[in-house]
């Protein structure tokens, strides 16, 4: 679709300027015409005032002569002197760092320096593994163990007692 389109305008544009240089060399043609006889009037005017006009009728086209043949080149001129020399031009820019080298020998070591400070105390450390269990301990009281509304029992769940708030309903 796209190169059927292409085509149509080329071919459009293509004779709109077909038209166009027709149209003017038409111009041109009617332009020598209108000058042609303008001039011719104006040499019969100067012929019946008396006068010799500069211009006369116009002449027929004669022939081209034959060509001439092509000069032989020139022999080269000597070369000039040499000019001055020039003013020194600006430093370049500096080049990219090199790479590095491999690292010296280790140096002696040195005396030991005077004792510091005391430093801050660094963070706490994480948790110990979890200890054995401990033996049971007797039955508190369990009236204050759960919220309002809640009521305390001990459930036991694989020989383990576990103690529950339970909500009151």
């Amino acid at each position: 679709m796209k190169a059927s389109l292409r085509w149509w305008i080329l071919v459009i544009a293509v004779s709109v300027g077909i038209a166009s240089a027709a149209a003017y060399g038409r111009g041109i043609s009617e332009r020598l015409d209108t000058a042609e006889r303008d001039r011719t009037a104006l040499a019969q005017q100067v012929r019946s005032l008396g006068g010799t006009p500069v211009a006369g009728p116009k002449g027929d086209t004669g022939s081209n002569g034959k060509d001439g043949r092509d000069g032989r080149d020139g022999t080269d001129g000597t070369p000039g002197p040499a000019g001055p020399t020039g003013e020194p031009g600006p430093a370049g820019p500096t080049g990219n760092t090199g790479i590095q080298g491999p690292p010296g020998d280790a140096g002696p070591v040195g005396p030991a320096g005077p004792q510091g400070p005391v430093g801050a105390t660094g963070p706490i450390g994480p948790s110990g593994p979890a200890g054995p269990q401990g033996e049971r301990g007797p039955q508190g009281d369990t009236a204050d163990a759960c919220p309002a509304g809640y009521e305390g029992a001990i459930v036991e769940i694989k020989e383990h007692d576990y103690f529950l708030c339970r909500k009151v309903t």
